[in-house]
């Protein structure tokens, strides 16, 4: 049986400018693995994690994920809402609508009823410890609190990975601890796939294996 949810072999990424922003990544993720990509500012971390999920296609080499190779999926924005969740630096939650309406937004590319949507928003809102904020629009929320939101959207379709992009960069240390924390639980008890960027070694040292990238390379694995 093939446990591996990401392989990358071979992954170049370079722009018109002559900058080569990945050079040559081989990289394998097993199922349920809580992964860290480890390095500073500029070193390839975000370019990567949107190869891996499907938001950029890769100058040279081959990307699977969850044994489909993503250069013969002709539409990825369905294969992103089937297959990767998304927790950005940025909540990116629309402030119109509440928690619960937020979560649901993925939800709705699958066409799922509206009944069955409302019903899976409230049991991750429950799952992130926000059960009592569901009908809380953003403004209302703290910057921990639109976190765990962003969390409960990105596990609203049952992704067979997460992908989280130095998801505790604006927010407090405190903060931040009890979001890599609860990432850490739903990683344990739900079995979610976790890739998450950050240039803290504070956070980098919750995670199964570090991976640490540095100018486009991979310098070494934990």
């Amino acid at each position: 049986m093939n446990r591996l949810i990401v392989s990358a072999e071979g992954i170049t990424r370079a722009y018109h400018n002559g900058v080569v922003a990945l050079d040559n990544i081989n990289l394998q993720i097993e199922k349920g693995e809580f992964l860290v990509i480890l390095g500073p500012t500029g070193s390839g971390k975000t370019t990567l994690l949107n190869i891996i999920g499907g938001m950029d296609r890769p100058t040279t080499g081959k990307v699977f994920v969850d044994g489909t190779e993503l250069s013969r999926v002709r539409n990825l924005s369905q294969f992103r809402a089937e297959k990767v969740g998304f927790v950005f630096q940025l909540h990116n939650l629309i402030p119109t609508l509440n928690a619960a309406e937020n979560i649901q937004l993925p939800m709705c590319a699958l066409k799922m009823a509206s009944r069955k949507r409302k019903r899976r928003a409230l049991e991750l809102l429950e799952m992130v410890g926000l059960k009592n904020r569901v009908s809380h629009t953003p403004p209302m929320l703290s910057g921990g609190e639109r976190q765990r939101v962003a969390i409960a959207r990105a596990l609203a379709n049952n992704p067979c990975l997460v992908i989280g992009d130095e998801p505790t960069g604006t927010l407090d240390p405190e903060t931040g601890r009890e979001i890599i924390a609860l990432m850490q639980d739903l990683n344990r008890t739900v079995g979610t796939t976790l890739v998450v960027t950050t240039h803290d070694p504070g956070v980098a040292s919750k995670a199964d294996r570090i991976v640490r990238l540095e100018r486009g390379s991979i310098s070494n694995y934990n």
